[in-house]
């Protein structure tokens, strides 16, 4: 569930999903609550094929790379970012600029793995325990959550206001 109840008669606020899906909400989606319309879903990735440009032609998809990600700051009111950073090569760089486009409140997954010495995947990044996870984001003293889901890690950091 994102969003939150009290937004429902405001502005409608921007999402973004770093990367092809997250939990069904899908690139061009509208995101709604109780049926209502209450933001829309920005897609970044390095590249964007065409056929799904086309498919999904009511959004603006935008080429990007995450440790240089094209948005202001605060651009966004939740940013989630899925399944990627264990891809990416400059991990620091990477959460700074997801810091940097959130304006409320970041949301991120990564697989729970070890690293293994014979893989077919593409992963750079290992984050086998919570811990190990936790190190490397560097989270804020409070205002975060950091829980086992699956066989995966949700993250979630709640920006100050």
């Amino acid at each position: 569930f994102i969003g939150n109840q009290r937004n429902l008669f405001r502005p409608k606020t921007s999402y973004v999903a770093i990367f092809d899906s997250v939990g069904g909400l899908r690139a061009g989606g509208p995101i709604r609550l109780a049926g209502v319309e209450v933001g829309t879903v920005t897609a970044v990735d390095i590249h964007i094929p065409e056929k799904i440009r086309s498919r999904y032609s009511n959004i603006t998809f935008r080429n990007g790379n995450i440790e240089n990600l094209p948005f202001k700051d605060n651009s966004f009111d939740t940013v989630v970012c899925t399944h990627t950073l264990e891809h990416v090569l400059d991990f620091p760089k990477s959460v700074s600029e997801l810091r940097r486009v959130a304006k409320n409140r970041l949301i991120i997954v990564v697989p729970m793995q070890r690293p293994y010495r014979y893989t077919l995947d593409p992963h750079i990044n290992f984050f086998p325990y919570l811990h190990s996870f936790l190190q490397a984001i560097k989270p804020p003293k409070e205002r975060f959550v950091c829980k086992v889901a699956g066989g995966d890690i949700f993250y979630r950091e709640d920006f100050k206001k």
